[in-house]
């Protein structure tokens, strides 16, 4: 209990992800966006948002978020985006994007095999590779797959 008398600042990375995310959900919106939602929280925590997720899906709502943590994606997510220097290069349903490979295999071959875009004319520098979700967009798709 001494610990809620502590600036938020003074919390571990994990903590300030959960409160972030209890501050997301606490209107109960039909939309939620997140980068990363995973980083930093413990397996139980990491799981109870995993439920959290699928609930808000199961009620009519979307989940668009980024992850770097391929498996995660390809469990959760009905649809998958994989872009590269802010393009998008390959998206659809993940059990076609995957194949009889892995999400990280095909991720791999996408991102290593692919000539560089040019460079942006005002100098700015791309964004590195990232995996993107989302269900509104049609990029990446929730509810979740069933578990194996």
């Amino acid at each position: 209990t001494e610990d809620l008398a502590q600036p938020i600042a003074a919390y571990s990375h994990g903590m300030k992800q959960k409160l972030a995310i209890i501050a997301a959900w606490l209107h109960q919106p039909k939309l939620i966006i997140m980068d990363e939602p995973f980083v930093g929280l413990d397996p139980k925590a990491s799981h109870l948002l995993k439920g959290m997720m699928r609930e808000v899906c199961d009620e009519g709502g979307a989940i668009f978020f980024s992850t770097h943590v391929l498996e995660v994606a390809e469990k959760l997510c009905h649809k998958i985006a994989i872009i590269k220097n802010g393009r998008l290069v390959k998206s659809g349903v993940t059990e076609d994007i995957v194949g009889d490979s892995t999400l990280e295999d095909v991720f791999l071959e996408l991102t290593e095999h692919q000539e560089p875009p040019a460079a942006e004319p005002d100098g700015a520098e791309q964004p590195e590779h990232s995996l993107i979700t989302d269900q509104l967009t049609g990029v990446v798709h929730l509810p979740f797959q069933p578990p194996c």
